[in-house]
């Protein structure tokens, strides 16, 4: 039989390198040949030459939209899984499958497109099909002002010609005027929303909150736009000083033309003026503006009002 065989090289000793034994049978270390098989084995398994095409069909999961701000691609169109948009997220609430565009360098709007810390160029993008869903951008919030998530759906729909989907929840704009208008200018040409429309429920909630009065949905000069599927409607009111205003469900302000909006309006806040006169409390109203020169026409307004 074999003699006891030597001790096998230490762990430096073989660090990086291939066992092998040499001529009296002892175990050696060797290095790879250069551009040999072996060595791309192991730069495969290393995963320095990971290719789409090995991993075609596979694809990682994030856990949320924090570790995919931290996770850089490994290659140009990686996909990944992310699995929900973050913490109280239930049933993958704003996940979805998003890729790696190694050569973007897009602004990250918090719901389509995702920058990673410190890559300067190299983007997450979520795969659009047929709508945007309020959800890829962390809506609705637990609490506070969704003002900055709405502007973002809002461009990037009006961009893309692609309607918006706002599901179950409460999406409150606070004082802030809403992102879904034209110009806020008498004389100005109307925002052309063809090809855009929002769909919602009566589970979702749209909502002011304000001190001085807000009107929930203000659209300016606007043409071929639509709420569909009667989502709520209401407002918050801090205030009685009847020196300040109320809300208004929906105010079209500068024209509006070929537009629908279903609507469940509820409990809309007034102000009692001194003249005698109520400012707000109004489920719909229209505000020409001094100087308008724009039409109103084919306004269609569905839906019930209780409270205003």
């Amino acid at each position: 039989s074999d003699p006891e065989p030597a001790r096998i090289p230490s762990v430096a000793q073989r660090a990086g390198k291939l066992l092998s034994f040499d001529e009296n049978g002892d175990p050696s270390t060797a290095l790879p040949i250069a551009d040999s098989s072996t060595e791309l084995r192991q730069e495969i398994v290393s995963g320095s030459l990971l290719t789409a095409s090995m991993v075609s069909g596979v694809s990682r999961n994030i856990a949320d939209v924090a570790t995919l701000r931290a996770t850089a691609g490994r290659f140009d169109g990686e996909p990944v899984n992310l699995l929900a948009y973050g913490e109280g997220f239930s049933n993958g609430g704003g996940g979805g499958l998003l890729y790696w565009d190694a050569a973007s360098t897009a602004a990250d709007d918090g719901g389509i497109t995702f920058a990673v810390s410190g890559v300067l160029t190299g983007r997450w993008v979520r795969r659009v099909e047929r709508f945007v869903d309020a959800a890829w951008y962390g809506l609705p919030l637990a609490s506070g002002s969704c003002i900055t998530q709405d502007a973002a759906i809002e461009a990037y729909c009006f961009a893309n010609k692609i309607s918006a989907w706002y599901g179950p929840g409460i999406y409150d704009f606070g004082d802030s005027n809403w992102s879904w208008s034209g110009v806020r200018k008498a004389g100005q040409p109307l925002k052309d929303y063809e090809g855009v429309r929002i769909y919602s429920c009566p589970e979702a909630i749209f909502r002011t909150t304000s001190v001085g009065g807000a009107d929930v949905m203000q659209c300016c000069g606007i043409k071929n736009f639509g709420v569909i599927g009667y989502p709520t409607v209401t407002a918050i009111l801090n205030n009685v000083d009847d020196t300040l205003s109320g809300s208004n469900a929906l105010s079209l302000v500068f024209g509006a033309v070929d537009c629908v909006f279903e609507l469940t309006v509820k409990d809309m806040p007034g102000i009692y003026k001194s003249t005698g006169a109520i400012d707000g409390g109004q489920g719909f109203s229209i505000q020409p503006g001094a100087g308008n020169t724009n039409p109103y026409s084919n306004v269609i307004l569905r839906g019930s009002v209780d409270g205003a």
